[in-house]
């Protein structure tokens, strides 16, 4: 979008306030991984989310593709009429790199079989090509966490090698225990942001990584103009969706009569834009604010959080001098 005055702006959530918008989570476990909890196979983990007002999920059991339907294809159909999709997926484990691999939609469907296609024993890079490859959407998994941490310099060689990973996790319930813990995702994600380049943008996301019964903490909203797997990943390679830990924003995009990118979250206490080098180019208190990019922005993006600390965090407005 070109704003009245001043630069171009590349708004992934341009036409997103014409579409519903829909509550997932990408990254949780069931009976099926080896350290699943044996009561909450797939069919009750799905319930669970269900209940909780979700819209989606994906199935990410450790080294094992879930299928929900047990026939290759995703399963619909939610409690009290509330329409809910579950779609197959896998966490392809090793110590070197927990990896995402979500299998949405005809492009992926060759890859929904179990064991999964590509062993995890293989090196993180060659794992995200050949996932890739099978039609799959990669993820980095809490590149905090001791059990695979990931370096910002690795991301960044990866992203500027053009490896095509296309999301990072800066939010994990279960492995976010500290500040410190989501500074460093953050820091993860924002090297591959620039590393990536406009071209290949790398999203963000926000998962409960749940291996017990306990679901609803984190979550991502996707504007996409179908519950369907074709839509859905659509919406997410456009990076039409936010990442939560407990905030909603109510508009997130570039806006012409603000002049700027405009972010709105009813409950916030406080919403920065955070530009390209790490720091906050803007900050207000409350739960409305706008910024008009300035010279020198390569990237900006949002997070609104609220007084308990929990947040929301936009995808990068890249912008064009």
């Amino acid at each position: 979008m070109a704003l009245r005055r001043g630069p171009v702006v590349r708004d992934p959530y341009w036409g997103a306030g014409a579409l519903p918008w829909w509550k997932g989570q990408l990254h949780t476990h069931t009976a099926r991984s080896f350290d699943g909890d044996p009561n909450v196979p797939p069919v009750r983990r799905s319930a669970l989310y269900q209940a909780a007002e979700y819209d989606f999920l994906v199935f990410t059991d450790h080294d094992r593709v879930t299928v929900p339907s047990g026939d290759g294809l995703p399963a619909a159909g939610g409690a009290a009429g509330r329409p809910f999709l579950a779609m197959p997926g896998v966490e392809s484990t090793d110590g070197s790199a927990h990896l995402g691999v979500w299998l949405l939609g005809d492009e992926a469907s060759a890859a929904v079989v179990d064991p999964p296609i590509v062993p995890s024993a293989r090196p993180p890079a060659e794992r995200i090509e050949s996932w890739a490859a099978a039609g799959a959407l990669v993820c980095c998994n809490h590149p905090n966490h001791v059990s695979a941490p990931l370096t910002p310099e690795q991301l960044e060689s990866w992203a500027g090698a053009g490896v095509p990973f296309r999301f990072v996790e800066v939010f994990n319930t279960l492995a976010n225990r500290s500040p410190e813990a989501l500074a460093h995702n953050l820091e993860v994600w924002r090297r591959a942001i620039t590393a990536a380049g406009p071209e290949q943008p790398v999203w963000a996301t926000a998962t409960d990584d749940s291996h017990r019964a306990d679901v609803g903490n984190s979550w991502i909203t996707v504007a996409a103009p179908a519950l369907t797997p074709a839509a859905l990943r659509q919406a997410l390679l456009a990076g039409r969706f936010y990442a939560s830990s407990g905030v909603q924003f109510s508009f997130v995009g570039a806006d012409l009569e603000a002049n700027g990118i405009l972010a709105s979250a009813p409950g916030a206490t406080t919403i920065r834009f955070v530009g390209d080098v790490g720091a906050p180019r803007h900050q207000v208190e409350g739960d409305t604010a706008h910024y008009h990019p300035q010279p020198g922005d390569r990237w900006i993006r949002v997070e609104a959080s609220d007084a308990a600390g929990r947040t929301a965090w936009s995808q990068p407005f890249w912008i064009d001098a």
